[in-house]
C-alpha cells in the first residue's frame, strides 16, 4: 500500500491547485436530483478503468452490495486502511459530480421554471463538490476516518463531525459509483478479504408489516425497531417508503451523535430539540453549546412533527448509551409532505 503520509502530501497539493482559496465546511449535503433536460438526454458517468491483479474486484466489484461489504470489513481496520478507503470514496464522488456538472452545462430548459430549477441544482452541486473536496483535504491534514454501514446497507463516512453518505449524481447510478470505489481502493490495497465476503449473505432489509387494531390508527412497523402511525391506508406504498426512509435517517442521526460523543463533544440535547432547521433536503442541527452544527442529508427527519422529533431525540439519547428501544412515530402523515423542488 502506498505510504499514507506521501499520499496525503500529493493529494493536498492536487486539491490546492484545483480549488484555490477553498472554504472549509462542517458537513455535507447531496443536492436535489438534476432536473431532466428538455429534450431528455442521458450521460453515463465516465467509468474509471484500472488494471489490477486483484481477482476479487472482478468477481464482486459490480455487485450492488460490494462497496458495503468492503466498507463493513474496514470498520475496525487500522487507520491507514480506513484513510485509503475514505480517500477513494471521496475522490470517486467528486469525479462523479464533476462529470455531471459538465454534462449539465449543455442543458437548455425551455421554461423559466426549468431554468430556475437547473440553476438551483447547479449551485447545490457545486457546493457539494466544494465540501467533498474540503473533507478530502481534511483527511490529508490528519483527520480520522470512521466508516459505518447502517442496517439498510448505506455506507457512511465520518470525517470529524461531518457525515458523508455514499451517493451518486443520478438515480440508478449508485451501483456504478460503488463499483468505482471498490476498484479504486483495491487497485492500491489488499482486497483478498473480498473472497470470503463475496460468499457471505447480506443482511436483509428490515421486514415491514401493517398492524391494525380496533381503536388505533393503522401503523406500519419495521421489525421491532420502528412503528409509524398513519391516519388511513391511502397511499400505502408511499407511506411504507416514508417509514423506511425515516428508519435509515434516524440510524444516520444516531451514528452521527455517537461519533460526535466519541470525538469528545458534549451534546446539547435541549438545543437539538428546540433548534432544528430544515433547508431543502437537509437538516441543520446544533450539537454543542459552543456552536458546533451538523448538516445531514435527512429530508424525512426534517418533516417530522415536533412531538415526534422530541420522541426521536429521546430515543437517540437512550440508544447512544444502551440498547436500541422501539421508536413510535404518532404523526407519520407529515412524512409525506412534498419537499421543495
Amino acid at each position: 500500500m502506498r505510504g499514507i503520509d506521501g499520499a496525503r502530501v500529493m493529494i493536498a497539493a492536487d486539491l490546492s491547485a484545483r480549488y484555490p482559496g477553498m472554504q472549509q465546511h462542517k458537513a455535507l449535503q447531496p443536492p436535489h436530483r438534476r432536473p431532466t433536460p428538455e429534450p431528455w438526454c442521458t450521460l453515463a458517468l465516465c467509468v474509471w478503468l484500472v488494471t489490477t491483479p486483484v481477482d476479487a474486484v472482478q468477481r464482486i466489484g459490480d455487485r450492488p452490495e460490494a462497496v458495503s461489504l468492503l466498507a463493513e470489513s474496514l470498520i475496525d481496520a487500522d487507520a491507514a486502511d480506513r484513510w485509503a478507503f475514505a480517500d477513494a470514496m471521496l475522490e470517486v464522488m467528486i469525479e462523479g459530480y464533476d462529470d455531471e456538472i459538465r454534462s449539465a452545462a449543455r442543458d437548455r430548459p425551455s421554461t423559466r421554471k426549468g431554468q430556475l430549477k437547473l440553476q438551483r441544482w447547479r449551485a447545490a452541486t457545486h457546493d457539494l463538490v466544494d465540501r467533498l473536496t474540503a473533507a478530502r483535504l481534511h483527511l490529508t491534514e490528519g483527520a480520522d476516518a470512521v466508516i459505518h454501514v447502517d442496517p439498510q446497507r448505506q455506507v457512511l463516512l465520518f470525517v470529524g463531525t461531518q457525515a458523508i453518505a455514499l451517493s451518486a449524481p443520478r438515480p440508478g447510478a449508485e451501483t456504478e459509483i460503488g463499483s468505482r470505489v471498490v476498484a479504486r481502493y483495491c487497485a492500491f490495497n489488499d482486497c483478498s478479504i473480498l473472497d470470503g465476503l463475496a460468499e457471505a449473505a447480506t443482511r436483509p432489509e428490515p421486514g415491514g408489516t401493517w398492524a391494525m387494531r380496533d381503536g388505533y390508527p393503522p401503523a406500519y412497523a419495521l421489525d421491532d425497531r420502528l412503528s409509524c402511525q398513519f391516519a388511513d391506508l391511502r397511499q400505502r406504498f408511499a407511506k411504507q417508503q416514508a417509514c423506511r426512509d425515516l428508519a435509515r435517517e434516524s440510524q444516520m442521526l444516531l451514528d452521527t451523535i455517537r461519533n460526535a460523543q466519541r470525538s469528545g463533544h458534549r451534546i446539547a440535547w435541549s438545543r437539538l430539540r428546540a433548534e432544528r432547521r430544515v433547508r431543502g433536503s437537509e437538516i441543520v442541527l446544533p450539537v454543542t453549546q459552543a456552536g458546533d452544527y451538523l448538516r445531514l442529508p435527512a429530508a424525512t427527519l426534517g418533516r417530522l412533527h415536533d412531538a415526534d422529533w422530541a420522541g426521536l431525540l429521546d430515543w437517540v439519547r437512550s440508544a447512544v448509551t444502551s440498547e436500541d428501544t422501539p421508536l413510535q412515530i404518532r404523526y407519520a402523515d407529515t412524512l409525506l409532505a412534498d419537499v421543495d423542488d
